[in-house]
């Protein structure tokens, strides 16, 4: 799974109960359909859990499947974009994201 080599090259795993993506052959391609077999395969509260994302598809999947969501400015969508879309919170940068989960 491609998510799980960024993980690793940056050391991040720790930092995770686990990774998850699209598989190569297109399963869970979908962001919503991924959010929703991420929740049921930990057995999630949703009030437990939260998206980040830089565009606009990644916050309204996170709405559609009752979650928070964090929407960054480090990525491809504008701050405008994310918060339209009903981003729960908003994060600037790296640094910001670090310290709103270090909280």
């Amino acid at each position: 799974m491609f998510a799980e080599n960024i993980v690793n090259h940056f050391h991040l795993g720790t930092f995770f109960n686990g990774i998850y993506g699209s598989e190569l052959d297109g399963t869970r391609s979908d962001n919503g359909e991924l959010i929703s077999y991420i929740i049921n395969e930990l057995g999630m509260d949703r009030t437990s859990a939260v998206m980040v994302g830089d565009r606009k598809y990644d916050i309204i999947e996170a709405v559609k499947n009752g979650i928070a969501s964090i929407g960054v400015g480090y990525g491809y969508g504008s701050e405008n974009e994310l918060q339209d879309a009903g981003t729960t919170y908003y994060c600037k940068s790296m640094k910001e994201l670090m310290a709103w989960f270090l909280r």
